[in-house]
């Protein structure tokens, strides 16, 4: 859903602190805030007269900050400042579309306007673009920038998650496929893609052997020892599934883009059980990260075909997973795999050298 409203970003210098401040329009920008409805007096007395007074309900965005405004061309577009809530301006499809979403932290892309009448119940109002405008790959990037900064300034309060959520749309836009079968991360120049790197804090880029878009852990892990304790967990268990580079800890990497499963170091087993425990304390919070997480190590368990070490090597861990881990169905299909590799009947490759 986010990808469908995230869109591009314009600030101008402002004198709200180091804080730069959003342009009215014709220009775009981009904002994030927390999605929520509230419903003001309208006409004709405008709350004067509460008894006779029409109802008018609509869609705001919570500021997770306060935010300035440059003075633009319009009557209503003046200089302002200490603006903590948007109002939305949408048709009956973009209130559809958002409805499911009140509540959550998104970010959407519009133009934004002055108050200049009763109906205008908010300071500035942003008049939401639709889905499908706007180029995807840039949509998503400054989508990203909007939320990394929101989670510089304040990493609780689900900031943090967000801009890791937002991560994911990056990913997809920049590998995708173009014409010539090129992704976008491959198609650019040395000093596009050098760049791309210098304004995406908190990401790590690669494009020679393997291509990748991954969160850098080290960075995330700093914003989380501010955020809360659900933002400290995950970001520890993701620390310790990758210690030292985009490798899991449970793969020993022997090529670029190949590596072979560490049974029988125990990594297998510590690292399912931080994801399980992050999954049972915080089952509100980062619930797909954590969840792809536990699903990615759980695979490698049961069914990679290339041990580093050998066949005891497995049985060794196999086993200790069946003691350690509480969820019945996982230590079903962990003893099966075990009686498998006992009687030689899965295809598995010790002492493996993957590529």
């Amino acid at each position: 859903m986010l990808a469908a409203v995230a869109l591009v970003f314009s600030l101008a210098g402002g004198p709200q602190g180091a804080q730069p401040c959003l342009r009215y329009g014709p220009d775009t920008v981009t904002v994030a805030g927390t999605l929520s409805r509230h419903t003001f007096y309208g006409a004709p007395g405008f709350g004067e007269d509460p008894r006779h007074d029409e109802k008018e309900t609509g869609f705001y965005l919570e500021l997770p900050a306060p935010v300035c405004m440059t003075s633009g061309h319009d009557d209503g577009d003046t200089a302002r400042a200490g603006i903590r809530r948007i109002q939305l301006v949408l048709d009956a499809a973009g209130y559809a579309r958002l409805r499911p979403l009140l509540g959550k932290r998104i970010i959407l892309r519009g133009t934004l306007s002055g108050a200049i009448t009763g109906h205008h119940h908010a300071p500035v109002l942003l008049d939401v673009e639709k889905p499908g405008g706007g180029e995807p790959v840039q949509a998503a990037i400054d989508a990203y920038r909007v939320a990394i900064q929101a989670a510089q300034q304040d990493p609780a309060r689900g900031h943090l998650e967000a801009a890791l959520a937002a991560i994911a749309p990056v990913r997809d836009a920049l590998l995708r496929e173009r014409d010539g079968n090129r992704s976008r991360l491959e198609s650019m120049t040395e000093q596009e893609f050098a760049t791309l790197g210098r304004g995406l804090p908190g990401l790590l880029l690669r494009r020679d052997e393997a291509l990748f878009v991954e969160p850098d852990v080290a960075f995330f892990g700093s914003l989380a020892a501010r955020g809360d304790a659900a933002d400290r967990a995950f970001f520890a268990a993701l620390r310790s599934n990758f210690p030292r580079s985009a490798w899991p800890v449970y793969v020993e990497q022997q090529t670029d883009v190949t590596g072979c499963t560490r049974f029988g170091s125990g990594t297998l087993v510590s690292t399912y059980l931080a994801w399980a425990a992050v999954r049972r304390q915080y089952p509100k919070r980062y619930e797909d990260a954590s969840s792809e997480h536990l699903n990615d190590v759980f695979t490698e368990l049961t069914e990679s075909t290339c041990a580093c070490a050998d066949r005891a090597s497995v049985e060794r861990e196999l086993t200790e997973f069946s003691r350690r881990v509480d969820d019945s169905a996982a230590r079903t299909r962990a003893a099966a795999r075990l009686d498998a590799v006992r009687t030689g009947t899965v295809g598995m490759r010790f002492t493996c050298r993957s590529g």
